[in-house]
């Protein structure tokens, strides 16, 4: 037996130890204490606007490096929660919470600003993962599947049949969304003549209050879902894995972004949502030490809000009768569609804050 290996009784409680599990959890929680770092690492290589014009193809080279270890954090939070099926409960949704750190950190650095805090950003964000951490380490927990958190079944029927309908609408505005961001390769001109052409529709004032209720009846059904589904995870199932996370991070995406247009830029600025809004203008996104963290905040929203319901209806296929092969084909085949969005997204609206419109 494992002398550092933790032991759970029949309740499931935490007695002593750690596990390998915890290990892999916990570095993944210092991947995201470095997060604000690396951004800054970005910034100092890559420059300000007024100097981007000189900066060297090395320095760039550089950037694109640190950009991979920006990403590949939330990648370890999400290897974290699938490794290892014996995970405690606490253990396996702080994982999960790694995967959010992107869209986390826009969120803390809307509301510091808001609050004018005399804290840095860095500041706060160490405080949140180290508090978080200890939650997860010292309260006491459950191992997965034990106790009476198991779903009931029909409960959780009934909300992933809801979650689905709602989501309908939601795909809808989305992919409206999605393809008014591809106008940037045709210049700000066009992408905000075709946005100003749908605001007419989903900012009318009845659709909007129905849209706004439609991302809050799915988030509070996320939440649901993700709570129940992390307290009886029994097994490793990537799919089931790779749902959770996606839709953890959708879920302070959501909050993130309302927040970001309702309270900030609406109320607290008295201003539109434009694109300059959306890319941190004038400076733009890549070149200014605040806004960079705007990037791998979209690429991933965009990413996970194409793959999110992707995974569902693989599911839903599974469930019906498709064969499992043909029904990952499809995954795979949607996953690839969707890299190449992030791709065409991101690249326009980078191209464009730095003055380089096609």
């Amino acid at each position: 037996m494992n002398p550092i290996a933790i032991n759970i009784d029949n309740a499931g409680a935490r007695k002593v130890g750690v596990t390998r599990g915890d290990v892999a959890v916990f570095a993944a929680v210092v991947g995201a204490i470095l997060y604000p770092w690396f951004l800054n690492a970005f910034h100092w290589l890559v420059g300000p606007p007024a100097i981007h014009v000189s900066t060297t193809s090395l320095a760039y080279m550089g950037g694109a490096l640190v950009l991979a270890l920006v990403f590949a954090i939330p990648f370890g939070g999400f290897l974290a929660a699938y490794g290892c099926s014996t995970l405690r409960v606490s253990m396996r949704r702080l994982a999960y919470g790694v995967v959010a750190a992107p869209t986390l950190y826009v969120f803390l650095g809307v509301l510091n600003y808001m609050a004018k805090t005399a804290y840095s950003d860095e500041t706060l964000w160490t405080a949140m993962w180290v508090g978080f951490a200890a939650w997860a380490w010292f309260v006491p927990s459950t191992a997965p599947g034990a106790g009476t958190v198991v779903p009931r079944e029909m409960e959780v029927k009934r909300a992933r049949i809801t979650h689905g309908l709602v989501a309908l609408l939601i795909i809808a505005y989305l992919a409206f969304h999605f393809i008014n961001h591809l106008y940037y390769w045709d210049g700000v001109v066009s992408a905000d003549a075709v946005r100003k052409a749908g605001e007419v529709v989903y900012r009318a004032p009845r659709l909007e209050v129905l849209l706004v209720a439609a991302f809050i009846v799915q988030c509070f059904i996320g939440a649901y879902l993700a709570w129940r589904w992390t307290a009886s995870e029994t097994r490793r199932d990537f799919f089931r894995t790779f749902q959770i996370a996606s839709g953890v991070f959708l879920l302070i995406y959501i909050v993130g972004h309302m927040d970001s247009v309702f309270i900030y830029q609406r109320l607290f600025n008295r201003g539109t949502t434009d694109w300059s809004f959306a890319t941190g203008g004038p400076s733009g996104i890549i070149h200014n030490a605040w806004n960079i963290r705007l990037l791998p905040h979209y690429a991933l929203g965009v990413f996970f809000a194409s793959t999110h319901p992707l995974t569902g209806l693989r599911n839903i296929l599974v469930h019906h009768g498709t064969e499992v092969k043909a029904a990952n084909r499809i995954w795979i085949g949607g996953t690839a569609a969707a890299v190449i969005l992030v791709a065409a997204t991101m690249a326009g609206m980078a191209l464009l804050t730095v003055g380089m419109t096609p």
